[in-house]
């Protein structure tokens, strides 16, 4: 059976977008990775795309956490059955997964453990390969990718 594409969908707490992407083997896989990535991130789970497919229900945010932003993403980077490593980026982590410095992510914390599980029996690399194991995980901050009017193009 071929890796099927899924999406998952977040919303921070000023109303940009994030996405996870990741290939899973069912819509049955899809939906046990949607709980565990969404239980990992303090945005809120808006939906998902792929064979798993959900539509937004009430906003709501599940944790407080001291990243707000969808600019604030977690690096969890997972090894495959042939030992090449895949990076997946979480947007707004939650604060208790990371150690006491605030980056490094705690492998032993029970959230992460729960999405490594998940990992391991539902997701899929594009070639259709199982995972083995969390390498490890660092927060990140991604580049706001956002136009500047300019001369030729001004802003209303």
């Amino acid at each position: 059976m071929a890796a099927l594409r899924q999406v998952y969908v977040f919303r921070d707490h000023f109303g940009y977008l994030g996405s996870v992407r990741c290939f899973v083997s069912s819509a049955g896989a899809g939906t046990s990775l949607a709980a565990a990535t969404a239980g990992l991130s303090a945005a809120q789970f808006v939906g998902a795309n792929g064979p798993f497919t959900t539509q937004r229900g009430t906003i709501t945010f599940p944790a407080a956490s001291t990243y707000t932003s969808i600019l604030d993403k977690v690096r969890l980077t997972m090894l495959d059955v042939d030992g090449i490593m895949h990076p997946y980026l979480i947007p707004v982590p939650l604060s208790a997964m990371f150690e006491a410095d605030g980056f490094t992510v705690n492998p032993l914390n029970g959230l992460v453990g729960t999405w490594v599980a998940s990992m391991v029996a539902n997701a899929r690399t594009a070639n259709d390969i199982a995972f083995s194991q969390l390498v490890g995980g660092r927060r990140v901050m991604a580049r706001e990718r956002r136009k500047l009017p300019s001369a030729q193009n001004p802003s209303p």
